[in-house]
């Protein structure tokens, strides 16, 4: 079967002598931080993790100086800090105009040509028809009155006033009598205030110091007996099948009610066609004792406390490929037995 690539039963397969990704040079030196005699980084564990939530046990080795907080202004904040001056000058076109409008600006230009309403009298009837115009006709109309270009916020304020006639046409009367409305309008939106302050300034400004205090959860005896100046007859005695404050403790934190996993608070499976979770869930064959694990890969991560499972196929035992009589596993350092 020389070159065949085919299948390979794994009887028939000879255990490598290093695992995949490990050389001799690190297989070595992997475990060189683990000993009699060293001094660690976190001190050695007490007591079992069985019951520490998720995020105590992420955020156990996590050092103040290993958090900086990000600026919201994101790449932006480069550009802000190094103030370099562009190498030429932009000359393209800009719609700086159109999406920041200047309502002040628009609002002195109206403000002049409605002085006089001649000049739109004069504009009006310069592209009118028999005494009426075309409400198409309405940015020329503003734009010669203005003597310059009107700004889109002038003539959205037009269309939208005449947005309501049927006809399409506008007499010099109901242009006339609109006029005021729409300076009104415009006098109202422009005089709401200046300028405020940018949002990213805001954003990145630095955050007043504030210090979160937990709330102060009972102790037992405080849970039975009861606090000073407490009414008796509100505090309840028994929870379930004991006192309160006992059954209480085992399912706080819990998704459904459970005795037999004092302090999970993970998922808790239930099912009523699958026979293995309903004889997990119902503990009818719990651990004997705490310090029941799974140590299945000893010589790979030294300390597994894992999921058990109930039907080992596929454990061929422990591991014996790459083993070096130099090299520990840890478990002399904290006092395990191999």
């Amino acid at each position: 079967h020389y070159g065949y690539q085919g299948f390979r039963s794994q009887a028939t397969m000879v255990p490598p002598s290093l695992p995949i990704g490990e050389t001799t040079e690190s297989r070595d030196c992997k475990f060189r931080d683990v000993g009699t005699g060293l001094v660690y980084s976190a001190p050695l564990p007490t007591r079992p993790k069985w019951g520490e939530t998720i995020t105590k046990a992420a955020t156990t080795l996590v050092r103040p100086r290993l958090y900086s907080a990000p600026d919201r202004r994101g790449v932006s904040a480069l550009f802000e800090e190094s103030n370099k001056a562009l190498p030429k000058r932009f000359m393209g076109s800009t719609v700086y105009r159109s999406d920041f409008i200047d309502l002040r600006a628009d609002l002195v230009k109206l403000q002049d040509a409605c002085r006089s309403p001649a000049a739109f009298q004069k504009a009006f009837f310069h592209y009118s028809r028999g005494g009426e115009l075309d409400t198409m006709l309405l940015p020329k109309v503003l734009d010669m009155a203005l003597g310059e270009r009107a700004s889109e916020g002038i003539k959205s304020k037009f269309a939208a006033a005449f947005s309501k006639s049927r006809a399409g046409f506008v007499s010099w009367d109901d242009f006339r009598q609109k006029l005021g409305q729409i300076l009104e309008a415009a006098v109202k939106e422009g005089s709401s205030g200046g300028v405020s302050v940018p949002e990213w300034l805001v954003l990145s400004s630095k955050p007043i110091p504030k210090v979160i205090v937990g709330p102060a959860l009972k102790s037992c005896y405080q849970c039975d007996m009861g606090l000073r100046n407490e009414n008796p007859q509100t505090k309840p005695y028994t929870y379930k099948a004991g006192m309160y404050s006992t059954s209480y403790d085992l399912l706080r934190g819990t998704t459904k009610d459970t005795y037999h996993l004092p302090g999970y608070d993970g998922f808790i499976p239930e099912s009523r066609r699958n026979s293995f979770a309903i004889t997990q869930v119902n503990a009818k064959r719990t651990r004997a004792s705490r310090e029941r694990i799974a140590e299945n890969v000893k010589p790979a991560v030294s300390g597994y406390t894992g999921h058990i499972p109930s039907n080992l196929i596929n454990d061929r035992g422990p591991p014996l490929c790459g083993l070096n009589p130099l090299t520990t596993t840890g478990a002399g350092a904290r006092h395990w037995m191999l």
